[in-house]
């Protein structure tokens, strides 16, 4: 569960992906398999290690 801090961080990063990188790269990386969701949680995981 994110707190409001994280879901900041959370929504700015989506911002961030979906204007960098272009929506065939990005279906190409995550392969179906992946949602830009979880990429995010990853990352705000791994952040908090």
């Amino acid at each position: 569960m994110l707190n409001e801090n994280m879901y900041a961080v959370a929504v700015e990063l989506e911002e961030v992906i979906v204007k960098n990188f272009p929506i065939e790269y990005q279906m190409y990386v995550f392969d179906e398999k992946l949602t830009l969701h979880d990429i995010i949680g990853q990352i705000l995981v791994e952040c908090c290690k």
